[in-house]
Protein backbone atom coordinates (compact mmCIF):
# COMPACT_ATOMS: atom_id res chain seq x y z
CA UNK A 1 0.00 0.00 0.00
CA UNK A 2 1.42 3.38 -0.95
CA UNK A 3 1.25 6.38 1.33
CA UNK A 4 -0.33 9.63 0.16
CA UNK A 5 1.80 11.67 2.56
CA UNK A 6 4.34 14.10 1.18
CA UNK A 7 8.01 13.44 1.90
CA UNK A 8 9.48 15.34 4.84
CA UNK A 9 11.68 18.31 4.07
CA UNK A 10 14.26 19.73 6.47
CA UNK A 11 15.17 23.33 5.78
CA UNK A 12 18.65 23.96 7.12
CA UNK A 13 18.92 27.65 6.22
CA UNK A 14 17.43 30.48 4.22
CA UNK A 15 19.43 33.00 2.18
CA UNK A 16 17.49 35.92 0.74
CA UNK A 17 18.50 39.17 -0.92
CA UNK A 18 16.43 41.90 -2.61
CA UNK A 19 13.21 40.01 -1.92
CA UNK A 20 10.08 42.00 -1.15
CA UNK A 21 10.96 44.38 1.71
CA UNK A 22 14.37 42.93 2.53
CA UNK A 23 16.91 45.68 1.92
CA UNK A 24 19.98 43.77 3.12
CA UNK A 25 21.12 40.20 2.49
CA UNK A 26 19.63 37.83 5.07
CA UNK A 27 20.84 34.42 6.21
CA UNK A 28 18.90 32.39 8.78
CA UNK A 29 20.15 29.05 10.09
CA UNK A 30 17.38 26.81 11.36
CA UNK A 31 19.55 24.01 12.76
CA UNK A 32 22.90 24.15 14.52
CA UNK A 33 24.39 21.18 12.70
CA UNK A 34 23.27 18.26 10.56
CA UNK A 35 22.68 16.06 13.63
CA UNK A 36 20.32 18.50 15.38
CA UNK A 37 16.69 17.67 15.79
CA UNK A 38 14.14 19.84 13.96
CA UNK A 39 12.71 22.63 16.10
CA UNK A 40 10.58 25.72 15.89
CA UNK A 41 11.30 29.30 14.89
CA UNK A 42 9.58 32.34 16.34
CA UNK A 43 9.75 35.62 14.40
CA UNK A 44 9.25 38.71 16.55
CA UNK A 45 9.56 42.31 15.49
CA UNK A 46 7.86 45.62 14.95
CA UNK A 47 5.61 46.26 11.97
CA UNK A 48 7.53 46.67 8.74
CA UNK A 49 10.68 44.84 9.86
CA UNK A 50 10.43 41.98 7.35
CA UNK A 51 8.72 39.11 9.19
CA UNK A 52 6.27 38.49 6.37
CA UNK A 53 9.05 38.83 3.79
CA UNK A 54 10.93 35.98 5.50
CA UNK A 55 7.86 33.73 5.39
CA UNK A 56 7.24 34.73 1.76
CA UNK A 57 10.86 33.87 0.89
CA UNK A 58 10.43 30.42 2.43
CA UNK A 59 7.22 29.85 0.49
CA UNK A 60 8.86 31.05 -2.73
CA UNK A 61 11.82 28.70 -2.20
CA UNK A 62 9.52 25.73 -1.63
CA UNK A 63 6.72 26.42 -4.13
CA UNK A 64 8.20 28.80 -6.69
CA UNK A 65 5.48 31.36 -5.97
CA UNK A 66 3.94 33.33 -3.12
CA UNK A 67 0.18 33.32 -2.72
CA UNK A 68 -0.74 35.94 -0.16
CA UNK A 69 -3.15 38.80 -0.48
CA UNK A 70 -3.79 40.44 -3.85
CA UNK A 71 -0.19 40.95 -5.01
CA UNK A 72 1.03 37.41 -5.74
CA UNK A 73 4.60 36.88 -6.90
Amino acid sequence: MSSSRSPKVLIASLNAESFRGLTRPLTLSFIEDRTSEPGSLLLLGDNGTGKSAIVDALEFALRGRVKRGIANI
